[in-house]
């Protein structure tokens, strides 16, 4: 969701980097892996010793009153439209309440299926999420493709050998590891399809 359809990155950025001075972490220590990973991970990985989970529970319950400044990514939610509403899911490292209200005031729809951070026990690159998306969507993992702006995520999914697209909110395309990429959804016609191989196929525009 965050730098896939939906611009978080003021709000976010702004919290980021007051806990970073609040707890005396260089913020860009911060940044080079904070995108793609639940606010958990993101901690253990900067500040193991910080206290956990009290840390963390604050820092969410802040981060979800934050929604100024947030906009959809340019051509996100004309493509999110074209899709059937079952063939689609949103996997993020936000929780779901935090992921509904930041959709919605990107003015984009609410998927049928919402994996958040908080129905997981494992964040991305963990495959965990995007196992639990196709099975809700009754789809088979090998046809799946999940489209990410973070080597996290599309390490995530990897692992649960589905296909990938990039989107190079945060990431050069070379940093990014995915095979096929763009820079966002504006003029491009996201009509899926499914050959008889489990290729995923993006008509017109990639």
């Amino acid at each position: 969701m965050d730098g896939t359809i939906v611009d978080s990155s003021v709000p976010v950025r702004q919290l980021w980097q007051s806990w970073a001075e609040k707890v005396g972490i260089p913020y860009e220590k911060v940044e080079a892996v904070m995108h793609g990973r639940r606010a958990i991970e993101t901690m253990n990985l900067v500040g193991p010793d910080l206290p956990q989970p009290e840390t963390v529970d604050e820092f969410l319950r802040v981060e979800a009153s934050l929604t100024e400044g947030i906009v959809e990514i340019p051509g996100a939610g004309e493509m999110l439209r074209k899709l059937p509403a079952n063939r689609w899911a949103v996997v993020t490292s936000a929780t779901c309440a935090m992921a509904e209200s930041r959709m919605r005031s990107a003015g984009l729809p609410i998927p049928e299926v919402l994996i958040g951070a908080d129905l997981v026990s494992k964040g991305k690159p963990d495959p965990e999420a995007f196992l639990l998306a196709a099975a809700r969507l009754g789809v088979a993992p090998e046809r799946c493709l999940v489209v990410e702006d973070s080597t996290a995520g599309i390490a995530g999914g990897r692992a649960a050998g589905m296909q990938v697209l990039g989107v190079t909110t945060h990431y050069a395309p070379e940093e990014l590891g995915a095979p096929v990429w763009v820079p966002n959804f504006a003029g491009r016609d996201f009509s899926l399809d499914v050959e008889s191989s489990g290729t995923v196929v993006i008509r017109n525009g990639v």
